[in-house]
């Protein structure tokens, strides 16, 4: 690549610019020494990809990973060649033709087409190969492509996979030949033995989805006809009433839904959703008419009949009918008081009635004939509160309560509360959760959603009225992070410090909140108090995570203190390397350091205490190759540096010659900031990339 560009400047003066462009692409892309993988863990992860791909050659993300790892080895050719010559060893093996060929278009090689052409001669009959044919057609518009995607289809013997296929070839089936090879590979399906009464359902919800009216009746009648479940059994029954009315047949789907209506109990967990599909059915407006007609005279006939009632109700609130539908089901409750099922759906009407107060007077109806009832007393509650009655609410809440054990209690609590914020009355919502953190200090999950309502309404007495209530001592971690968290974001930053140090008192090492106090302190402007525990925090940074997360946490609080660089100069002296004392933690912490400083623009200060680092004898040569690179980088950005940098990449290329080509082009980039054109050209052309 980078002699083609070369020949193009040579026969172009001037093209200096573009050769630059394409000289930070390839010094990006160029594997470092921290990227490169032992020989080991490169064979095994290539070995765990081609066994996928053994497998199951159609794999992508195999293939991706695969192709990820040879491309940033530079060895992109050589996996090919393994696969070009296992194809030439075993030229039966269809699966590996198969991967050879994604392989080819995946990192764009040539002759991915000549093979696809040869190998579905050769293996007519493999699924894989028709399927990956139809992805070469389709890609060039080729008509061919659902022709070859049809006949993968036809081989595929993986059931899901073969039902993937089929809905990509639903979704190309615009036009009337591609429908017709959809119609014809619907007809293969169904004509397979012995099919599960829920395969074939699955196929006829297929085929409904692309509307294949038609063969979905088929694909229900045999289901039915493979003694389903009774769910499933209703389902069917269902599908096959929709399949007639999508084929304009209503008055056989009204009859099937009007059959499988009698047929389920009032309470049947489906019933009102068949009931809205058969009012559906209903052509015009006199046939709407005529069935209400019909359902009143049952209900009249029989007022007592739950089916009746409801069936009844659903029409006329189908029909816009509401108010009058509200009148039957308080007349049907009326006459049988006993019916939970009447009152379900008398409880559902009136609830999302428009006036709030007839749902109020219908509990307080039934509360009359039985006042034990605490499902009913709860909703009252509830009404009260949405109409305002704040009084009343308090009270029957009372009643509500009264006697029950402290968990009931607490979890009746829970429910009023994010019931009256669901409503916008927060006011109202505070005193229950005041009473639930009262009785549960170590709920700080709870104690949140107070502090929530004590945020908007900015009353910062009442957070520190909360602070001395709950025990953060014994309250679980997470929540307590997740509090003072919340509390650091909407600046109460004293209540959060009471709250992390309360815990932190009796678990002095507990990391992350140690992190989080150093962060409050720091918005605080306590300068005393952050760096003791910042001091504190930094014996427990053990690991290099742990190191970097608390190097970020010390590095903005010191920012806010406008006390940074002081702290990393201190930082910095605790790096005291003698000779064989470096530990792979200690260096991995010290080059944590270095990158911060870096992108804390005190880079002269990195620069030279990795020239220190430097200095020392019986450094590890990879060691020494890590150093030094990270130093490269640093002077890269210090346009005064460029001769050491220029010094540092030629020691680099001599040290490490392995990748050379990537220290020579940073060199002929440093060049190029220097504005030295003609050696970096120059520089450029002696580059061997063979």
């Amino acid at each position: 690549m980078i002699r083609s560009l070369m020949n193009g400047f040579e026969e172009r003066r001037g093209g200096w610019p573009r050769l630059l462009c394409a000289l930070l692409v390839l010094v990006s892309s160029l594997p470092t020494v921290a990227q490169q993988l032992t020989e080991e863990e490169f064979l095994k992860n290539s070995v765990r990809d081609r066994t996928a791909l053994y497998h199951d050659p159609l794999l992508d993300a195999p293939l991706v990973s695969l192709v990820k790892l040879y491309r940033g080895a530079e060895r992109v050719d050589e996996l090919v060649g393994l696969y070009r010559s296992h194809v030439e060893q075993y030229p039966q093996d269809a699966g590996a033709k198969t991967v050879l060929i994604r392989l080819l278009r995946r990192v764009d090689r040539s002759g991915a087409d000549e093979m696809i052409a040869s190998a579905v001669r050769l293996h007519p009959d493999y699924a894989p190969l028709q399927y990956v044919l139809f992805r070469f057609l389709e890609e060039r518009g080729d008509a061919r492509a659902t022709e070859a995607l049809s006949r993968a289809i036809d081989l595929q013997t993986n059931p899901a996979r073969r039902n993937e296929w089929l809905e990509q070839l639903l979704q190309l089936s615009e036009g009337a030949s591609a429908r017709a090879l959809a119609s014809q590979q619907f007809s293969k399906l169904l004509a397979v033995e012995n099919q599960s009464a829920a395969s074939l359902l699955a196929l006829a919800r297929l085929m409904q989805r692309y509307q294949f009216w038609e063969l979905s009746i088929s694909a229900l009648s045999k289901a039915k006809a493979a003694r389903p479940g009774p769910d499933a059994e209703v389902e069917i029954d269902l599908m096959l009433a929709g399949a007639q009315a999508q084929l304009g047949n209503r008055i056989d789907a009204g009859l099937m839904l009007d059959a499988l209506l009698r047929r389920l109990s009032a309470d049947h967990w489906r019933r009102r959703e068949i009931m809205s599909q058969r009012i559906s059915v209903l052509a015009t407006e006199e046939e709407r008419e005529e069935m209400l007609a019909v359902l009143q005279a049952a209900y009249e006939a029989n007022p007592g009949n739950e089916t009746s009632v409801l069936d009844y109700v659903d029409l006329l609130i189908a029909s816009e009918k509401r108010s009058e539908a509200v009148k039957v089901i308080l007349a049907a409750l009326a006459d049988s008081p006993g019916s939970r099922l009447i009152e379900s759906r008398a409880l559902e009407l009136l609830e999302t009635s428009p006036d709030p107060a007839d749902y109020a007077d219908f509990l307080e109806q039934r509360l009359e004939i039985a006042p034990d009832r605490a499902d009913l007393r709860f909703r009252l509650v509830k009404a009260y509160y949405a109409l305002g009655r704040d009084a009343d609410a308090e009270q029957d809440f009372k009643t509500l309560v009264a006697g029950l054990d402290l968990a009931e209690l607490s979890q009746r609590i829970l429910e009023l509360q994010r019931y009256l914020r669901s409503i916008d009355r927060i006011a109202a919502a505070a005193p229950y959760l005041e009473d639930f953190v009262r009785n549960h200090p170590t709920r700080l999950d709870i104690a949140r959603e107070l502090a929530e309502i004590y945020a908007v309404r900015d009353d910062r007495p009442a957070l520190e009225r909360l602070v001395k209530t709950v025990n953060a001592a014994e309250a679980d971690i997470s929540a307590l992070i997740d509090l003072a968290g919340f509390l650091v974001s909407r600046e109460f930053l004293a209540s959060a410090r009471v709250f992390v140090s309360a815990r932190l008192a009796v678990e002095p090492k507990q990391f992350d909140l140690g992190l989080l106090l150093v962060g409050i302190l720091g918005k605080m402007g306590d300068a005393t108090g952050a760096e003791q525990q910042i001091a504190l925090t930094r014996e427990l940074a053990d690991t290099s995570s742990r190191y970097t997360r608390w190097l970020e946490e010390a590095v903005a609080a010191h920012r806010r203190l406008e006390t940074l660089p002081g702290f990393f100069d201190s930082e910095q002296n605790r790096f005291a390397f003698a000779e064989g004392e470096w530990a792979e933690d200690k260096i991995e912490k010290f080059l944590i350091l270095c990158e911060v400083g870096k992108q804390q623009l005190f880079n002269d200060k990195v620069a030279r205490a990795i020239r220190e680092r430097l200095k020392q004898p019986g450094l590890a040569a990879q060691l020494r190759m890590r150093l030094r690179n990270f130093l490269v980088g640093v002077l890269e950005n210090i346009p005064e540096a460029a001769g050491e940098a220029e010094e540092q990449l030629k020691i680099l290329a001599t040290e490490d010659p392995a990748n050379r080509p990537e220290y020579e082009l940073r060199r002929a980039l440093v060049y190029h900031r220097g504005q030295r054109v003609d050696l970096a050209q120059n520089l450029v052309a002696e580059i061997d990339l063979t």
